[in-house]
């Protein structure tokens, strides 16, 4: 089985700084949106990654990772270009 410690690390790491993040008073911008908007994705992606760890085992090829790119790459194209 592969090392999944760094995904389940960045999965917590990423949960502390969105909690630190909606603790504190914000100024409503579309650059805050956008990366409260990324860390979803990435906490999503992250969910997807390690469900794949376990699922690629049990099944011959299943990967959800490549949804979590397009989601990503289309948000950060949205911040880029706007």
């Amino acid at each position: 089985m592969p090392y999944i410690g760094f995904p389940i690390s960045a999965l917590v790491y990423i949960s502390l700084i969105l909690i630190i993040y909606y603790s504190k008073k914000r100024i409503n911008l579309f650059e805050n949106k956008v990366l409260i908007l990324l860390m979803c994705v990435n906490i999503f992606g992250l969910g997807l990654e390690l469900c794949c760890y376990f699922v690629i085992f049990n099944y011959s090829v299943l990967n959800y990772y490549f949804v979590f790119f397009i989601l990503h790459h289309n948000q950060l194209n949205n911040y880029s270009y706007r």
